[in-house]
């Protein structure tokens, strides 16, 4: 129970810390997002983009340290129970704008895909609450490595399943059955070389006839000469 219990906390922290990151990189379009939302006074758009950014911050800081028990946990479930009924309100609306989950990303929406995701990690973060009131055991050095493990493979799961509908759609998405980088498999100086070949026929045809018509001036020129030579003769 202790490694569940730590591992799920730091997973926790590693994503809230995650999100808080990429909001604070770009916190403009942060503050547009949560407008987007519809869910909040424009008066109250940037407190609560400072509350979500700080709450994310605080909660990220009091889960890694786990002092005292609970209080991280808490405040997470307090963040990620909000987080879900805003992408519940939005999903059962059908806007589909971005979410914002993690910062500026257009492409993480809020769907479906999202609001399971967001409840999944409130009820993680209520599960490590109700541990973390029994005030449990420090991990040992061996369950402290296997915890960092697992904690990062729930981040980069966490992750993954945002991208899940939009990959969903491209592998749905027809295919043609010849691409034109199938077509066109060369290039010259990043051109596709077929544009390239018939160009530069049409420019050797084109000095070709200049040159025959030239010759055919030429034989012209001399045919009318030669008359008058033979009678000189």
């Amino acid at each position: 129970m202790t490694l569940a219990y730590f591992s799920v906390r730091i997973a926790l922290a590693g994503i809230l810390g995650l999100a808080a990151a990429s909001k604070l990189r770009d916190p403009r379009a942060f503050r547009a997002g949560v407008r987007h939302y519809g869910l909040v006074p424009r008066w109250a758009v940037a407190p609560t983009v400072l509350l979500v950014i700080g709450g994310e911050v605080a909660a990220a800081a009091l889960l890694l340290v786990d002092v005292p028990h609970g209080l991280g946990a808490a405040l997470a479930a307090i963040l990620l129970g909000a987080f879900s009924i805003a992408l519940f309100s939005n999903s059962v609306r059908g806007r589909r704008t971005p979410c914002h989950c993690f910062g500026s990303s257009q492409t993480e929406l809020t769907d479906w895909t999202a609001t399971v995701r967001s409840i999944g990690l409130t009820l993680l973060a209520l599960a490590i609450l109700g541990l973390g009131l029994r005030e449990p055991d420090w991990p040992s050095a061996a369950d402290a490595v296997a915890g960092v493990a697992i904690a990062a493979g729930i981040v980069l799961v966490t992750r993954l399943v945002g991208f899940a509908p939009q990959a969903w759609s491209y592998l749905r998405a027809p295919r043609p059955l010849c691409s034109n980088r199938a077509r066109q498999p060369f290039s010259l100086n990043g051109k596709p070389l077929e544009p390239v070949i018939k160009q530069r026929f049409a420019l050797r045809a084109s000095e070709l006839r200049e040159e025959a018509n030239a010759v055919r001036s030429n034989i012209g020129k001399e045919g009318r000469r030669w008359p008058a030579s033979g009678l000189l003769r």
